[in-house]
């Protein structure tokens, strides 16, 4: 069965009870595309593409402009894989569980059996337009005892279903103790803004890796942001990527990225570490079209203790005046846990922050 956007919504759709009225419970959860970040949107980055993981970037070295934001895409994509599976067992519990318990405060839906395990979810609404939720898992068959919180968070409201401002938690620690097939592991916090449809998110990466197996987990925090009107988006992210090949060590990137719908793209990173010498950094500038066809490139070595101050241009191709005008940014820092939101968010969400520890049901 193929899912399209409107059901891989993380706390999918609002429910419907009794004589076609909203669950307010349900409603108040987050959905996948209120908390997902962006560059392009699309399959490489796990958008509109539920169940199934984007392919990951491996160790290529980045040769075009279209392949650094290949790389920075995939990163998304990667947490975004992360985030949906668990997303999902919170919509299927959701989408297929009459509520267990319900009182004027609070709603449990479940258990519930998916492929791998039985889940069960817990809203409590904590005040007026103010709701909390803990996703539960257990292994199929066990007791009760089992259960373990793999996904917590709460909200405050916004103007429409899923939309407002709040906080969740995945662990994914706590879920691969119940589910031995699930190879990711580390703990995803999130803080998530919405203005209307525009949103805001940022997210504190704890030891986290999609598959223990394949990549080195990293701690580090990713934010963007989408504006509705326009699909403006902006980012800030980490990658582990081979840009210097001499070996197939890779290199730590951190990119900023910039992307306008039928205009085109910016992205600027830094790089260090691997192959490239302790007292060096790489800042690397790509601009693509609305194709995403190049049309411009430069990377220049500099010196780490001064950053981009001081930097030698190693190669550049095409003009930096053909750049987009919109997607005009500057390179990140090289701290791969700088939380600042990127310039330019929707007003009203400039100020949203990652969590530092895993929320609780209780708005804590």
């Amino acid at each position: 069965m193929r899912y399209g956007k409107t059901v891989v919504m993380a706390a999918a759709v609002a429910l419907a009870v009794g004589c076609g009225k909203v669950d307010p419970f349900a409603d108040a959860t987050p959905d996948f595309d209120g908390v997902a970040l962006e560059i392009q949107g699309g399959a490489a980055e796990g958008i509109n593409q539920a169940l199934k993981a984007p392919e990951l970037a491996q160790s290529s070295s980045a040769l075009t402009a279209s392949e650094y934001f290949t790389s920075a895409r995939a990163a998304v994509g990667e947490l975004n894989a992360a985030l949906l599976k668990i997303l999902n067992a919170l919509d299927y519990v959701v989408t297929h569980a009459e509520p267990s318990t319900s009182t004027a405060d609070m709603r449990v839906y479940g258990p519930k059996d998916t492929a791998n395990v039985t889940v069960q979810l817990t809203i409590k609404k904590l005040a007026d337009g103010r709701f909390g939720w803990k996703l539960e898992a257990k292994p199929l068959g066990a007791d009760d005892t089992a259960y373990v919180i793999v996904m917590a968070g709460s909200i405050t409201k916004g103007d429409l279903p899923h939309r407002g401002h709040g906080v969740l938690g995945v662990d994914l620690d706590a879920y691969k103790t119940v589910d031995t097939a699930f190879q990711g592991q580390g703990k995803l916090l999130c803080g998530f803004a919405h203005v209307v449809d525009s949103k805001a998110v940022a997210y504190k990466l704890v030891g986290f890796t999609p598959d223990a197996t394949v990549h080195a987990p990293v701690d580090a925090r990713f934010v963007g942001y989408r504006q509705a009107a326009t699909g403006f988006t902006a980012a800030r992210l980490m990658s582990l990527t081979n840009v210097a090949p001499a070996t197939d060590a890779k290199e730590t990137v951190l990119s900023r990225v910039r992307y306008l719908p039928a205009v085109g793209g910016r992205l600027d990173f830094v790089a260090f570490g691997g192959d490239i010498a302790a007292d060096r950094l790489y800042w690397g500038t790509a601009c693509i079209d609305s194709s995403s066809g190049e049309v411009f490139k430069r990377l220049q070595v500099c010196d780490r203790a001064t950053g981009t101050t001081t930097c030698v241009q190693l190669s550049s191709t095409g003009a930096i005046g053909s750049c987009p005008g919109q997607a005009d940014q500057t390179p990140p820092s090289d701290d791969p846990n700088d939380g600042t939101m990127e310039s330019g968010a929707p007003a009203g969400t400039e100020t949203v922050t990652a969590p530092d520890t895993l929320p609780t049901v209780d708005g804590q």
